[in-house]
């Protein structure tokens, strides 16, 4: 009965991941899920023992949009049950949620929330046994933490699209009080940029800006010594003047996902690379301005200059004597239609095919002949990018 649980929507017929967040929430089958999850959480904490026979698990996490919180799931119950799940082999989880109050503890009623709380939920490790695992979409970082716990097994690792709430420090209590009696100014939340990001002394991110996970990566280098089949997928940068990107920051990003893929080349079977835009149009309020006296050139994306100057000396520095599968989507793709008219004062010139064929010719001098190699400029995939940073001002 419980062998295979699969109480999700991120997943179509053809098997590529959807994010159809916000605007599906409501309909009869995201709710339907949700009162499945909650019915699947009570029995496993009433019947402990039913977690045993659970060996596969796809579940999304539901944004907390129903108009009574008793209608969502509890995130403190659901890693409860979670943690019974000690047989689980394949895991795949995907959120939808929107931000910190899609994953806070709410107190009892009665209790002085506007003094103590909400407190967000601290995951214990869970999923020891799961070799195949696949997850993405915006949660908290000690979420992917909990998830990803035992990386010497893992076989098999899908990162879709990871995207990390802000937070002051891991895990930390979400409530004015608490961000004045740890030192940070009340006005984080806000303007959290101007914080600089840190680690702690293992490399586990600490303080964290909204958007793309960073840092989650680090400290799992050289772990995965068993890994065969490896899928990183992640929204980028579209403009040089989008005021909701750090330069410095993505620079850092790529290089960590770079470092990351270097020492996993020789036991691959098969690899994916994707990039793409946010769903989410660029709105004019986010476009750095700019002297309309000169006219600014854009020759390619942001994000395929990280991938030129990370991921592609990282893959070609690779030792893939086990491949057989390897592809690159979302590579000096086009600015989108929609972008333009609020960047009229940029000319972007697309790619040259002969630059494009270098690449390709580099790449294949690394892989054996018979590796089935894809290289596309375009992806079809929809990303979200749930970060409203704001590292420029826009004048």
């Amino acid at each position: 009965m419980y062998c295979h649980v699969n109480i999700s929507s991120h997943r179509a017929a053809s098997d590529d991941l959807i994010d159809f967040r916000g605007f599906l929430y409501m309909f009869p089958q995201q709710e339907d899920n949700v009162r499945r999850q909650k019915a699947f959480i009570d029995t496993i904490l009433r019947f402990p023992a039913l977690g045993y026979f659970v060996s596969s698990l796809t579940w999304t996490i539901y944004p907390r949009e129903c108009p009574y919180r008793q209608k969502c799931v509890d995130h403190t119950k659901m890693w409860e049950a979670w943690k019974l799940l000690i047989r689980v082999e394949r895991l795949d989880i995907y959120s939808f949620a929107g931000d910190w109050r899609d994953f806070v503890h709410f107190p009892a009623p009665g209790f002085d929330e506007g003094n103590f709380g909400p407190s967000a939920i601290i995951p214990q490790v869970v999923f020891p046994g799961a070799t195949s695992i696949r997850i993405g979409g915006l949660m908290p970082y000690p979420y992917f933490r909990a998830c990803v716990s035992r990386p010497s097994i893992v076989t098999s690792l899908e990162m879709e699209n990871l995207q990390g709430l802000l937070q002051p420090k891991d895990s930390c209590l979400l409530n004015f009080h608490y961000v004045l009696r740890s030192g940070i100014d009340d006005d984080f939340w806000t303007n959290h940029t101007k914080y600089k990001e840190t680690e702690d002394g293992h490399g586990i991110p600490v303080l964290r800006h909204g958007g793309p996970m960073r840092g989650h990566l680090q400290p799992l280098v050289g772990k995965f010594v068993q890994l065969e089949h490896l899928k990183i997928s992640t929204a980028g940068r579209e403009v040089s003047r989008d005021v909701r990107w750090s330069e410095t920051r993505e620079k850092k990003r790529y290089s960590e996902m770079a470092d990351f893929i270097k020492p996993l080349a020789p036991k691959l079977v098969t690899f994916v690379f994707e990039q793409g835009v946010g769903l989410e149009p660029l709105q004019i309020w986010q476009v750095e301005s700019h002297n309309n006296t000169s006219t600014l050139s854009q020759s390619r994306r942001p994000m395929d200059d990280y991938f030129f100057e990370f991921i592609l000396p990282a893959l070609l520095e690779g030792t893939w004597s086990q491949l057989k599968k390897f592809s690159i989507q979302g590579v000096c793709g086009n600015v989108r239609y929609e972008t333009t008219p609020l960047l009229r004062d940029m000319n972007f010139t697309p790619e040259a095919p002969e630059f494009l064929e270098s690449v390709m010719h580099q790449l294949r001098s690394v892989i054996s002949n018979s590796v089935e190699f894809t290289f596309e400029r375009e992806t079809q995939r929809v990303f979200h990018m749930a970060s409203l940073n704001v590292y420029r001002s826009r004048y």
